[in-house]
């Protein structure tokens, strides 16, 4: 059975190069299109994150962030959990 995932991408866009990766485990596809301000989320995509949605993800999961360095991409990918 496939299990969506959610997580963050940190985009250094100046180098063009991704920085890391943390795991949004028990974000649901609700909160994700909630937070991004549209209920239909495709997967695979990569998301624009808001400052404020990237504050209240970062209290939620106990993320370090820099939003003033980095660019916060929310992403969903699918993981086989059989």
């Amino acid at each position: 059975m496939l299990m969506p995932k959610w997580v963050i991408e940190e985009f250094d866009r100046e180098s063009g190069r991704f920085l890391g990766r943390h795991d949004l485990a028990g974000l649901s596809d609700d909160d994700a299109g909630s937070l991004l301000g549209f209920p239909d989320l495709g997967s695979g995509d990569l998301y624009d994150i808001s400052g404020d949605a990237l504050a209240e993800l970062s209290l939620r999961f106990g993320l370090e962030v820099s939003p003033g360095e980095y660019e916060y991409l929310l992403g969903r990918e699918s993981s086989d959990s059989s």
